[in-house]
């Protein structure tokens, strides 16, 4: 009883205090979407994390994280039609190499990644809570661009998961 008397508090708290921002701001609204965005990427990270643990390593984990975030961004009111998926879905292995400029392209990944696909992601993204664990049972092979010898190595690697019929998405940032 005392707990859903704070929670309602501080909810009409936030009503009142934030309310009036929302109404009169268009930049207060953006950063409260880009901010709960972000909440949502970092949940989905989380959630298909430990979703993915019984099953160990492996490509197919990242379906748990994809459709989670797709549930929780669900009031961005983004729909997708996709075209020729055909493509995509076959038991070859193949490399899509696709370019992204902002944390939005994430949802749209979300919708077109193959079912046996290993990402290319570079290594600052290790230490993001929540993705970090995920991209990690789903095998994600993480390039260190600072390093030549370390960046060859992952290559490599990257190179040894396509001769095993698993497909490789390498994602550019510009």
């Amino acid at each position: 009883m005392w707990n859903e008397f704070i929670i309602l508090n501080v909810m009409i708290f936030i009503c009142i205090a934030f309310g009036p921002l929302w109404i009169t701001s268009p930049k207060f609204r953006y950063y409260f979407k880009v901010i709960l965005y972000t909440i949502c990427l970092v949940t989905a990270g989380t959630v298909g994390a430990c979703l993915s643990l019984p099953n160990g390593r492996t490509p197919k984990n990242h379906w748990h994280t994809f459709r989670t975030f797709q549930l929780l961004t669900f009031w961005c009111g983004i729909s997708y039609e996709i075209r020729n998926r055909n493509f995509i879905e076959v038991d070859n292995s193949f490399i899509v190499v696709a370019n992204h400029q902002t944390l939005l392209d994430v949802l749209t990944l979300t919708y077109v990644w193959p079912k046996n696909c290993v990402v290319l992601l570079k290594s600052s993204l290790k230490f993001m809570p929540g993705f970090n664990v995920c991209a990690y049972l789903c095998e994600a092979i993480f390039i260190n661009r600072f390093s030549k010898v370390a960046a060859h190595k992952s290559v490599e690697k990257a190179i040894s998961a396509v001769r095993n019929y698993v497909s490789l998405r390498i994602i550019a940032k510009s």
